[in-house]
């Protein structure tokens, strides 16, 4: 078996696949390697440290299966290589797809691929991030085997499941997918004179496809909830899909979401342009007039329908990234849902590497290049704060754990109650990176708003195996005269045992 592996990786692994995961998988060591290493949780992650996925009522039917192929534990360096191991599968189907041969363009798209941001904040909450990287994986395998010249009707019915699976582990992942198979099609359109039948036939043939592994998706997900008898949460509008569809929302969302759009883009903070921004300005006034200078001479103007595809396909990719939109308006998109951008990178460097003149193409490639290495900075930048975030609630909950055992000393408790909660800590605009859209990840304390994750840094760190007080009982505590007379944290008398409970008051 072994010999047989060694022999295909030798004889039939193409030399661009070998480059395509090298490249995505040292890259991405080199970027994320500080997470990898450490563990830095965030508030989200520390409630995950073991967590099965099983979460069926956000539609994620498939996920605790992706996730457990590392186990149910959080644990960085593993979690970390299949993470990178997905990732650098996904560009290996993608160099594919696109059909890239030049070695140096296979390097620079590995490297937009693995270090956009929606990585980086994906890793923020790393106990799934191995998951979400497989579905990656899955939608660039659904939009290769969807590719134009795909005959095969077993191959189109697993593109359809591909699509099914990545919907199954996490929804967002839908529009990695679309958006490569509209930057597939626009590429087609510009190397290929096709008559109008075929254009339409591809066409139809593929939105066939996608509303099948759609519809695949949501009656698993729907029989998963019967047999479990569990019902969809309200979270991100879950609950809603289907529901009181508004048309007139619908049809005014396409320019919201090109403003949507530009505004990741062009990221800013109190009003200005951020580097990232400044670059991608740049990035876009580049990508805009090679995309015009491809359309004149390829002579596309010459064919109506194929003008109208070229431009109704671009207008198309802020739509095919925000997709879910048109579902529910209650949908809340962050950073790690928008992966689908960095396959507009890389179709950018596709296209700039059909530029006549090659000091133009050295620019772009300089720039894309540029944005790469800003982003891996962006992503340690992220890191360090995440670490500076934890150490804080590190050192906090060790301060509340001396306090609670000198009582242990004089007195008896089995139960906690932790109440109020802390000042809101004041944004620190002179904290590099703080209030970054693509790094901002709530880099305030571990426990600064949670009660739950102090009690859970209690009891994982310091061993402070205490019974949560109900809601009831901290009710009671609070309409004391003991507990008013208390002062809040961290003052000595913030902690303080009031009828066989320790009670730790935050704030007023």
């Amino acid at each position: 078996m072994g010999s047989s592996i060694i022999l295909w990786y030798k004889e039939k692994c193409r030399k661009q696949w070998k480059t395509a995961f090298i490249a995505t998988f040292i890259i991405g060591l080199l970027t994320h390697a500080y997470k990898f290493l450490n563990f830095l949780p965030n508030h989200d992650s520390f409630l995950n440290i073991y967590h099965s996925q099983n979460i069926l009522a956000s539609g994620r039917w498939f996920l605790s299966i992706a996730c457990g192929l590392s186990s149910f534990y959080d644990l960085p360096w593993i979690t970390g290589l299949f993470t990178l191991f997905f990732a650098a599968t996904a560009m290996v189907i993608i160099t594919e797809f696109f059909k890239i041969d030049n070695p140096i363009l296979i390097i620079i798209c590995s490297a937009l691929l693995v270090t956009y941001p929606a990585i980086t904040n994906t890793l923020y909450y790393s106990y799934t991030a191995d998951g979400y990287m497989l579905a990656m994986a899955l939608a660039a395998l659904s939009a290769f085997l969807m590719r134009f010249e795909q005959k095969n009707k077993l191959l189109l019915l697993t593109a359809a499941l591909s699509l099914c699976l990545t919907c199954g582990i996490y929804q967002a992942y839908v529009s990695f997918a679309l958006v490569l198979i509209l930057c597939g099609f626009i590429k087609d359109l510009i190397e290929n004179n096709r008559t109008v039948k075929e254009y339409f036939s591809f066409i139809f043939s593929r939105i066939g496809l996608i509303a099948t592994g759609l519809a695949a998706y949501y009656i698993i997900w729907q029989l998963c909830m019967f047999f479990q008898d569990t019902t969809a949460t309200d979270y991100q509008g879950i609950s809603e899909i289907g529901n009181n569809i508004d048309f007139i929302r619908i049809l005014k969302l396409p320019a919201s979401l090109v403003f949507s759009y530009l505004s990741v883009m062009l990221e800013t903070v109190n009003g200005k342009l951020t580097a990232a921004g400044i670059l991608n300005l740049v990035f876009l006034i580049c990508f805009a007039v090679t995309a015009i200078l491809i359309f004149i001479r390829n002579k596309i103007y010459q064919n109506i329908i194929r003008t109208v595809l070229f431009l109704f396909s671009f207008a198309l990719i802020p739509t095919a990234t925000y997709i879910w939109l048109f579902t529910t308006e209650h949908v809340g998109y962050h950073i790690l849902m928008l992966q689908s951008i960095a396959i507009v990178y890389i179709f950018a460097a596709i296209l700039f590497e059909k530029l006549s003149f090659k000091k133009v193409r050295a620019f772009c490639a300089l720039l894309l290049v540029i944005i790469s290495l800003n982003y891996a900075v962006l992503a340690n930048t992220g890191y360090h704060l995440l670490q500076r975030s934890y150490e804080a609630s590190y050192a906090q909950t060790m301060q509340m754990a001396i306090r609670i055992d000198e009582k242990a000393e004089q007195e008896d408790f089995d139960t906690i109650a932790i109440v109020n909660t802390l000042p809101n800590e004041t944004y620190n605009s002179a904290i590099p990176g703080n209030g970054t859209p693509y790094i901002n990840s709530q880099f305030a304390k571990i426990t600064a708003s949670s009660h739950r994750n102090i009690y859970e840094f209690l009891r994982y760190y310091f061993n402070v195996n205490l019974i949560s007080a109900n809601e009831d009982l901290q009710n009671e505590i609070q309409k004391s005269e003991e507990f008013k007379n208390m002062d809040v944290w961290p003052a000595k008398d913030s902690v303080k045992v009031i009828d066989n409970v320790i009670v730790i008051k935050l704030g007023e």
